[in-house]
């Protein structure tokens, strides 16, 4: 029988998160990360956002959506170096994030955000779990060095849901502000009002639909009304460029879309199959939240379903799994064979640094099983029904 030692465990997650931090400070004393050698800033996905920023400081929302506006804003603060295009395919109301971020330089801009919705991320898990070691575990994920290395959003996503689950049943109002705020990411909202409304959590909907309508009020009486329409236009061209074309690869798409278009599967097949899992998750997630299963695994499973429902995700967007984990925790401690899996799913994802591939989609398969597992055991006589 294989044992486990628990604090061992935690003890090489913390080593492996300090490891990261090391290799992110080796890399920018290399002028691989961050700044260039000629003290400009490297292309990340973090250049959009910060690039975005600037030309709402200057009074240019609306050039955001204008993708050569964005580019020459782009090329002109990396040096002219940049021959590529990184889109701003986010609504208005995210125009607030991105102006913030850009009050302070690119480099330092980029490590405040890291560095405050990474903690956000952590102490979300840490709360959920009911343990501090939650959060070394989930700092030592493989995605939380990618999500830090690009400056993308997964952190806050995953601290948007996590907080909004775990308020959900005794602060139904504050839950409700957090789901809206995840409007800024539409597709992560999918599955939401399902399980709101199978829950009965109606203070909670009306709450989250009212946040919406604010924020994003908000923002067009702040960056203008056309800043929405141009959004609308945005929109789908960025969705045909990285999912129907694929413009940054297939094997970057962490769905079941993304898995069978890497395979070689036509678009139409890839929709079909994306599809036809959404509309299960989604029967699945109704089913679940009308039950009587604990709480804490209607909240880990709808983690895991809205990460497999969209076929738009991305590895920086898994951290919402250990949001997942986080609550599969709180119903009870893992047991052998859940550590291993859990190791599996780990492990699963190291591969991406050598295959661009949807190694995501298994990851996030795992962690299904998991709950779904879980939820077999609770039909069992002496079952737990922590919350």
């Amino acid at each position: 029988m294989i044992r486990i030692d628990r604090k061992l465990v935690v003890a090489c997650a913390g080593g492996v998160a300090f490891a990261y931090a090391a290799a992110l400070a080796l890399m920018f004393l290399r002028h691989q990360w961050l700044l260039g050698k000629n003290g400009v800033p490297l292309v990340t996905d973090f250049l959009a956002v910060w690039s975005a920023g600037g030309m709402v400081l200057g009074g240019h929302a609306l050039a955001a959506y204008n993708p050569v506006a964005l580019h020459a804003a782009e090329a002109a603060a990396t040096g002219g170096n940049f021959a590529g295009q990184l889109a701003w395919p986010y609504p208005p109301s995210y125009l607030f994030v991105a102006a913030a971020l850009a009050l302070i330089g690119f480099a330092p801009a980029l490590l405040v955000w890291g560095i405050a919705t990474g903690a956000s991320y952590a102490a979300a898990t840490a709360v959920i779990a009911r343990t501090r070691a939650a959060a070394v575990l989930a700092l030592a994920a493989p995605w939380t060095l990618a999500s830090f290395m690009i400056g993308q959003n997964g952190f806050l996503t995953a601290a948007l849901i996590g907080g909004a689950l775990v308020t959900l049943e005794k602060r139904p109002i504050t839950a409700g502000v957090l789901f809206g705020l995840l409007s800024y990411k539409p597709q992560f909202g999918i599955l939401i009002p399902f399980a709101l409304v199978a829950g009965a959590h109606w203070r909670c909907f009306a709450s989250a639909a009212a946040t919406v309508v604010v924020v994003n009020a908000a923002a067009l009486a702040v960056f203008g009304p056309d800043t929405l329409a141009a959004f609308f236009q945005v929109l789908p061209q960025t969705a045909d460029a990285l999912v129907s074309r694929g413009a940054v690869g297939f094997g970057k798409l962490s769905s079941l879309y993304g898995m069978m278009r890497w395979l070689g599967a036509p678009v139409a097949a890839g929709w079909t199959m994306q599809i036809l899992l959404a509309l299960m998750l989604a029967a699945a997630t109704l089913w679940l939240w009308r039950s009587r299963a604990p709480y804490a695994l209607k909240a880990a499973g709808l983690a895991v379903a809205i990460v497999l429902a969209t076929p738009y995700v991305f590895f920086y967007d898994l951290p919402v799994l250990a949001i997942a984990l986080a609550f599969l925790h709180r119903h009870r401690a893992f047991n052998r064979f859940e550590m291993i899996a859990l190791a599996a799913a780990l492990l699963t994802l190291v591969g991406f640094i050598f295959i661009t591939a949807p190694f995501g989609l298994l990851a996030a398969a795992i962690v299904a099983g998991l709950v779904i597992w879980r939820l077999r055991s609770t039909e069992q006589p002496g079952a737990s029904r922590n919350t």
